[in-house]
């Protein structure tokens, strides 16, 4: 179950490193709108796990949880948005974003549900 979450990340982990290679060499916005959608899809499928994993576990902080993952995904709508519409310099902003969103909710909030996991 953990290595199940453990390699969820390394997937979009890997995917955001695919975005940082398009817009470092201004590959455009349809290829990182491909990328972008890619990056969501995997984020929709690890917090899927994630929830059945916290209802399984009875998790308490499950609410808390499951709303910064709605967080990220009013956030990268808007992104979605601002690139179709072509925002000059969103794609960076994506990046950015990812990377900082990341690395806090590992840290914040999969850490915490991973020793909850551990216990059981």
């Amino acid at each position: 179950m953990i290595e199940e979450i453990d390699s969820d990340h390394a997937r979009i982990i890997e995917l955001i490193n695919n975005l940082e290679m398009l817009v470092s060499t201004g590959s455009g916005s349809s290829p990182i709108m491909e990328i972008l959608s890619t990056i969501i899809d995997e984020f929709e499928h690890h917090f899927e796990n994630e929830a059945c994993l916290m209802n399984s576990a009875r998790y308490a902080h499950r609410d808390e949880h499951i709303s910064i993952h709605g967080v990220l995904f009013d956030k990268l709508s808007r992104f979605v948005y601002l690139l179709e519409t072509g925002d000059s310099g969103v794609d960076r902003l994506i990046l950015e974003f990812l990377n900082s969103w990341i690395n806090f909710h590992v840290v914040e909030y999969d850490k915490k549900l991973a020793q909850t996991l551990l216990r059981r």
